[in-house]
């Protein structure tokens, strides 16, 4: 799976819509960032010790935070982790999560630009 560099890593507007307001949009992006790198980190931690309950729970507070995000690349990303995960497959796992990874930092410096 490849990232798509051309496309916003998020739709602001369709966000914005998500929060209802864009004061409420602004304010609460540093929380859905935040929980997203928590998440993150947990998902890697639950792989390392293969737990796989933590692993579902903090993939599914990813994916919770990137629809309301509006973000369909990082949408497709979690979704591809799932599958490799549900596979067990180890090399795919660690690329998907690379790619999870970066597209997750493309956020959080497009998010500190607004």
């Amino acid at each position: 799976m490849s990232v798509d560099k051309d496309k916003t890593c998020f739709d602001m507007m369709l966000y914005t819509k998500h929060q209802g307001t864009i004061g409420l949009a602004i304010y609460m992006l540093d929380e859905y960032i935040e929980s997203n790198d928590e998440s993150f980190s947990e998902l890697c931690h639950a792989i390392k010790v293969k737990n796989k309950p933590s692993a579902e729970q903090a993939l599914l507070v990813l994916m919770e935070n990137t629809r309301i995000l509006a973000a369909d690349q990082l949408v497709a990303l979690i979704l591809q982790l799932e599958k490799d995960l549900a596979k067990q497959a180890i090399d795919k796992i660690t690329e998907s999560l690379l790619l999870t990874k970066h597209e997750l930092t493309v956020i959080k410096q497009y998010a500190t630009g607004i």
